[in-house]
């Protein structure tokens, strides 16, 4: 009898393998055929392992001023963003890519009212032996574009529990910002 359900077990494992491999072609095909209708799907020379977010916070600085004051709290926000790559020591091909995002609310009068600070990363694993065009293009544009809507809703989220009316932060061309950065290196060089 024990033998008859090991056997069932092993026989139920090897059709979840099967199926998982199924799924998984299916997808590829899936990305495939949606590829070529020009839809953005994830790239094969890359998977995103994890995603996290790694430091967040938030100074309610200003809040009795915000909502019982002459000047009230407008709904301005200033923020800015910034990418950071780090490559995981001991790995193969894995890279930490970091959004750090500042967002600061001020009054009519330019007093901060609050702050809020985040670090939102993705380990991101690359296959081997990559042109460096194409692997920049991943970590400063394809990642941080996909980890970007998971920020801006958490962003949104802390400002609202803090009593805010919440703030969305506009699309982030990082295709632009890559390009951005590139220029100031050459200029750089050029000095």
């Amino acid at each position: 009898m024990a033998r008859a359900s090991k056997k069932a077990s092993a026989k139920s494992k090897s059709a979840i393998k099967n199926n998982q491999k199924d799924i998984s072609q299916q997808h590829t095909s899936q990305h495939n055929n949606n590829s070529q209708a020009g839809q953005m799907m994830v790239d094969q020379n890359f998977r995103i392992a994890n995603q996290y977010i790694k430091n967040l916070s938030m100074k309610n600085i200003n809040y009795l001023r915000a909502f019982a004051s002459d000047a009230p709290y407008n709904g301005r926000n200033n923020s800015e963003i910034d990418v950071r790559i780090n490559e995981v020591e001991n790995s193969d091909n894995f890279f930490e890519i970091e959004l750090f995002l500042h967002v600061a609310a001020m009054d009519d009068n330019d007093e901060k009212i609050y702050e809020l600070d985040i670090t939102y990363a993705g380990l991101t694993q690359l296959q081997e032996n990559l042109r460096t065009e194409i692997m920049q293009n991943i970590l400063f544009i394809d990642v941080p574009t996909l980890l970007f809507p998971y920020v801006r809703e958490i962003i949104a989220d802390h400002i609202a529990k803090a009593g805010y009316p919440p703030f969305y932060l506009n699309r982030i061309d990082f295709t632009r910002l890559h390009q951005y950065r590139i220029n100031q290196f050459l200029q750089q060089q050029s000095a």
